[in-house]
């Protein structure tokens, strides 16, 4: 596994957020379909401050990331729901009217990052899957409460990868 340890200090998002339940994960991708879809996923783009190329495809980041990812898990909703935000980093001139706005904590993360892939948006699952069944066991690290992250990124060779951030405390 492509994985690494990072810390971050507190930062902001801002997005369009749905609850599901921990059986439900199969509906996220329709949830980010129907974004799209209805214009939102635009609106959230333009209120972050997204560019664009000339044919309107969104400009990633300098990084490579995209302007809008994902944060699920922030807040406590009870058993077996958990909220999920489709989201932009928030900055100080953005307008977030009509957005969620969260709140991320000064944490620790493990950071699982995928192999490159023509299709965005598969990988995630599976970096879960191998997050929680292998490296965790294996580390040195318990899963710490807190939100998780799924961040996506545009290879120089146009294909696509994607990163999963577990916040993470040292094991006693």
């Amino acid at each position: 596994m492509n994985w690494r340890i990072e810390e971050r200090e507190a930062f902001e998002v801002f997005g369009i957020e749905r609850n599901f339940r921990l059986d439900e994960t199969e509906k996220i991708p329709v949830f980010w379909d129907e974004c799209r879809q209805n214009g939102n996923y635009e609106k959230l783009f333009d209120a972050a401050g997204g560019a664009r190329y000339p044919d309107g495809r969104g400009l990633p980041l300098e990084d490579g990331s995209f302007v809008i990812n994902a944060v699920c898990g922030y807040s406590d909703l009870g058993d077996n729901i958990y909220p999920y935000l489709i989201c932009a980093l928030k900055k100080t001139d953005n307008n977030t009217t009509g957005f969620k706005v969260v709140q991320i904590p000064k944490t620790t993360w493990a950071v699982f990052r995928s192999e490159k892939t023509d299709q965005i948006g598969a990988e995630i699952p599976i970096l879960f899957k191998q997050a929680n069944s292998e490296w965790l066991p294996s580390s040195d690290y318990d899963h710490a409460i807190g939100p998780n992250m799924e961040i996506y990124y545009t290879a120089p060779d146009g294909k696509y990868f994607e990163e999963l951030w577990i916040p993470v405390k040292k094991a006693l």
